[in-house]
C-alpha cells in the first residue's frame, strides 16, 4: 500500500475511536440513570463488573448497557488499527 493510503487508514482509525469514545461516554452516563431500585446500592460496589450483568438495569438502561459495549469494542478496534498501521507504514 502506498503512504497515503496509510495516511487515509490513520485519519479513519483515529476518526472512528474518537467517535466512539464520545458515543460511549454518552451512553454510560444514561445508562447509569437507569438503575433499578431495589439494586441501586450494588452498582456503585461492582464498578466496571455492572457491565456484564444485566439484572441491574431496567429495559432503557440496558440498551444503554449493549451500546456501551458495543462502542467499548469498536474503540479497542480502532486502537488495535492504528498499532497495525503505524508498524506497517513505511518510514
Amino acid at each position: 500500500m502506498t503512504r497515503p493510503m496509510f495516511g487515509v487508514l490513520y485519519l479513519v482509525c483515529l476518526l472512528g475511536g474518537m467517535g466512539s469514545t464520545l458515543l460511549m461516554v454518552y451512553y454510560f452516563f444514561s445508562m447509569l440513570g437507569g438503575a433499578k431500585p431495589e439494586s441501586k446500592k450494588f452498582t456503585s460496589l461492582l464498578g466496571p463488573i455492572g457491565l456484564f450483568v444485566p439484572q441491574l438495569w431496567n429495559s432503557e438502561a440496558n440498551t444503554a448497557r449493549k451500546r456501551t459495549l458495543l462502542f467499548a469494542t469498536l474503540l479497542a478496534a480502532c486502537i488495535g488499527g492504528l498499532t497495525l498501521i503505524a508498524n506497517l507504514s513505511p518510514p
